[in-house]
């Protein structure tokens, strides 16, 4: 008896079709949203919701929500969404500064302008125990006040 006479027989009723794995690609586009930017990326990469939340320590309902827009991902969140999905999931200039050793930059600026602490929160116009807490990194700096004051972390970066 031959290996191709030993296989079994399936019967026609049972549906037998194997499916392709998924190949569509999602294309990132520059109007992307943080939420849209990581759908796309975690769709790209095969992961369901759940799969990439356990990848960076949250639920599948935080990705889910994320996606959507009905939150935003945290400091943290978003370098684990940075290490696990990529460069690409950063949509925009607040959020690649966020993810940087921006307490460092900050201390670099000042020191750069030859500021003392009670200069630079004067100029920033923070309280000291804000300023400190962002050079020290354990204080987020809000989107709000990135967006104004961008034009001193710009100097930073130069």
């Amino acid at each position: 008896m031959s290996t191709v006479d030993s296989i079994a027989t399936i019967p026609k009723y049972i549906n037998l079709t194997l499916q392709p794995e998924k190949l569509e690609s999602y294309e990132l586009s520059s109007s992307d949203t943080i939420g849209e930017r990581i759908k796309k990326l975690r769709m790209n990469k095969n992961l369901k919701p759940k799969q990439l939340g356990d990848l960076i320590n949250i639920t599948g309902s935080g990705i889910a929500n994320y996606e959507n827009g009905t939150a935003r991902p945290s400091r943290k969140v978003l370098i684990n969404l940075f290490n696990v999905l990529g460069e690409e999931v950063l949509c925009d200039s607040y959020s690649k500064f966020i993810i940087k050793d921006y307490g460092n930059l900050m201390k670099k600026w000042r020191e750069k302008n030859k500021f003392k602490i009670y200069e630079a929160i004067k100029i920033l116009g923070v309280s000291e125990n804000t300023y400190i807490d962002w050079e020290k990194q354990r204080a987020v700096i809000s989107r709000r006040m990135y967006y104004k004051l961008i034009h001193f972390f710009n100097e930073i970066d130069a």
